[in-house]
Formats: C-alpha cells, sequence, structure tokens
C-alpha cells in the first residue's frame, strides 16, 4: 500500500499510493539505496542503511522498520553494511546485504519472522565470499513461484569478474552453493536487479557489451533455472544511449516486465513481454 522515496540528505519519506502526502519514516544515509517488501497481514517493512559511530569509528550498517515499530539492527555484530535489499518468502523476511571491503566482499543472507508485533531475527549466514572493492558493490535478491531464491553480486571472482548467484536455501545457511555468471570486463560499479515470485528469476545486470575497457555498458536481461546447480540464459541487451547508470526491475501480474533505467540522454521505463518458447 505504500511508497517511499528518499531525498538528498537521507530522509526517507513513506506515503499511501493514493494520496500526494508523504510523512518522513526514517533517516538513511544519503544516497543508499533503499528496499521494501510486504508481509502477511497486510504489514510492510523497509530495508536501509545508516551510518552509525563504533569502536572501529563510522560504520555503516542495515536496519529494518516494520510498520510504525522502532527500526531493528539486520547486520551482525562487527559487520558492516553497503548495500541492503529484502524480500517475502513464506510468510518471513529475506534480508541480504554486503559488505563490501578493499580485502573481499561477504554476501549476508539473515531471515526475519513477525509476529505479534514483534520481529524475530534467524542467524546471520555468510552465504558467499566475493572479491575485495574499492567500489560500490550492488546486490539484489531473485525468487519464483515454487519457492526458489537467489542471492546476486557482481563481484571479482579469481581471475574474472562476473554475477554471482547464490543459491539461498530455506533457511540460508553458511557458504552455499554459487555458480558465476561472466562478463566481457570488469565494471566499477554493477548495478543489477531481479523478479521475486513468477514463474521466473529474470535478472537485468549492467553489463560492457564487448571486452574492450571503453565498452559502452548496457542492460542485459536474462533468466535464471534449475534446482541446485542454476544456470544463467542470456535474453539479449537492451538499447540505450551510451552506458547505463542504473536499473531497476519489476514483473507485473501478466509476466511482463518493466525496466526502468538511466544512460546519458535521461531516465526511461519500458515494458518488455518475453514469450514462452513453443
Amino acid at each position: 500500500a505504500y511508497a517511499f522515496c528518499s531525498d538528498g540528505n537521507g530522509s526517507v519519506f513513506r506515503s499511501l499510493h493514493a494520496q500526494p502526502y508523504a510523512a518522513a519514516y526514517v533517516h538513511a544515509d544519503a544516497g543508499a539505496r533503499i528496499a521494501a517488501a510486504s508481509l502477511p497481514g497486510g504489514h510492510t517493512a523497509l530495508a536501509y542503511l545508516a551510518v552509525y559511530d563504533t569502536t572501529e569509528g563510522h560504520v555503516s550498517q542495515a536496519f529494518v522498520r516494520i510498520d510504525e515499530e522502532p527500526p531493528f539492527r539486520v547486520s551482525d555484530e562487527g559487520a558492516g553494511a553497503t548495500d541492503v535489499t529484502l524480500a517475502e518468502r513464506g510468510g518471513e523476511l529475506v534480508a541480504l546485504y554486503a559488505d563490501a571491503r578493499l580485502a573481499m566482499s561477504p554476501l549476508h543472507a539473515r531471515v526475519i519472522s513477525y509476529e505479534a508485533g514483534k520481529a524475530h531475527l534467524a542467524p546471520d549466514e555468510v552465504v558467499y565470499v566475493g572479491g575485495g572493492s574499492d567500489h560500490q558493490v550492488h546486490v539484489a535478491l531473485a525468487s519464483d513461484s515454487a519457492g526458489a531464491m537467489l542471492g546476486l553480486m557482481p563481484t571479482t571472482v579469481d581471475d574474472t569478474f562476473g554475477m554471482a548467484a547464490v543459491k539461498l536455501e530455506s533457511p540460508p545457511k553458511i557458504d552455499e552453493p554459487s555458480e558465476i555468471s561472466a562478463y566481457l570486463n570488469g565494471i566499477n560499479t554493477a548495478p543489477i536487479s531481479a523478479t521475486l515470485g513468477g514463474k521466473k528469476m529474470y535478472i537485468a545486470s549492467v553489463r560492457p557489451i564487448t571486452a574492450a575497457a571503453t565498452s559502452v555498458r548496457a542492460v542485459e536481461l536474462g533468466v535464471a533455472a534449475g534446482a541446485g546447480k542454476f544456470t544463467y540464459t542470456t535474453l539479449g541487451f537492451v538499447a540505450s544511449a551510451g552506458s547505463v547508470k542504473d536499473v531497476a526491475m519489476i514483473a507485473d501480474k501478466s509476466g511482463a516486465l518493466w525496466i526502468h533505467y538511466t544512460d546519458q540522454d535521461g531516465s526511461w521505463l519500458e515494458r518488455r513481454a518475453c514469450p514462452e518458447k513453443k
């Protein structure tokens, strides 16, 4: 029922879709992404990042707020959070966050249940460890109607760069099985988005279209499938004017994909249908 929007100062506003008025809901790290999800019973959860002073200095941490309850920290004690996302599965929330560092980029998953106005957090599990990074690392969740779920994170892997697709069991476990979809070249700040709860798990990732260091970066559509060992199949690139800076995607009730992206000419919204093969 709600829409969330953050301003340049980090204030996140919440409004009903049918009303133009928006009220300040939480204060987040300015410029950080936010993610929202619905729970059974009409509850709404918002995930966001906030910077706090700790014994280790200024640390970005992941928080969740459900309805009017006070926010609570999701990132584990001693762990930071540089990006966070949220999705519902089986009446619970799955929070996925990255803690990107110069040496490594751990990917954490945590289940949150909500009963009688109180949130219960399952153990924080490091489901995957990507390579080190000195730039923003994005994460995304993908799921299908059968309950399969993937944690997605573009990262360095050995001598290549690619999208790590990590199987998230119910509940997630440490060091989950993963598959890598290699990019043609490395890319700093690799935006990624995916669909939730449909027949298929569609993925929109910003990738170089050639191996050249100066290659244009465009949105590639793909689909993930399989059980245990997931496979990624590309559906091709979305035409854009120069390199794409960001991407978001959602599937509607008809199974069509709404894709929003930004390139040098502005921001665009497309609706695309992916017909089933006969």
